[in-house]
């Protein structure tokens, strides 16, 4: 059930490869399977695009592919991706490694754009925000990041195990480095964060 409503439930595609949805007995039909590198750990689809992208359980492997499962590029790391997320324009995911590292990469050439290693344990959620309320109009604005120029402006969030937060502008300029449990353990001493 979601939002009070009940979900409408899909039988499993017959021989005839017909899937029917129970809800209002409509049929649609099942075009192909293909199976993608082994056990998907991670994955996330493109705000702007058909895209999608996947790590694996078994391998340090990050893969883009088109919804029609077409691999588009594959790159490995020497650790395991532990999080990942788009950029809400498209152009960019940011990568969270186990091993504390992160990594920007450009989607359509699968360049490192920019790596870090800023975090000291894994690198549990990354998370980007997009905003226009900080952008101005000053020229020297173009000397902070090549892509301060443009209409919006991204932040990116970035937490480990131990709960340190960082926040950046485009995922490359510091902003701000916050310790969350040592901050709550000052603001709030009886709220336990262990």
């Amino acid at each position: 059930m979601e939002d009070g409503h009940e979900l409408p439930e899909a039988s499993d595609g017959g021989p005839d490869g017909m899937v029917t949805d129970d809800s209002n007995g409509e049929n649609f039909s099942i075009l192909g399977e293909k199976e993608i590198g082994g056990s998907v750990r991670l994955s996330s689809w493109s705000p702007t695009m058909d895209l999608f992208v996947v790590t694996y359980e078994e391998t340090h492997t990050m893969e883009l592919f088109h919804m029609n499962l077409r691999k588009l590029w594959s790159i490995s790391h020497d650790a395991r991706p532990s999080s990942i997320c788009w950029r809400p324009d498209g152009k960019c995911i940011a990568v969270g490694f186990e091993n504390g590292k992160m990594a920007l990469i450009d989607a359509e050439t699968s360049d490192v754009v920019t790596l870090s290693t800023e975090h000291k344990s894994v690198v549990s959620l990354v998370y980007w925000h997009e905003t226009d309320s900080w952008v101005s109009n000053h020229p020297a604005q173009l000397l902070l990041h090549p892509e301060a120029g443009e209409s919006k402006f991204f932040i990116l969030c970035s937490c480990d195990a131990d709960l340190d937060l960082q926040i950046s502008a485009f995922g490359s300029l510091p902003l701000c480095r916050i310790n969350v449990k040592a901050h709550v353990a000052k603001t709030s001493p009886t709220l336990n964060m262990a």
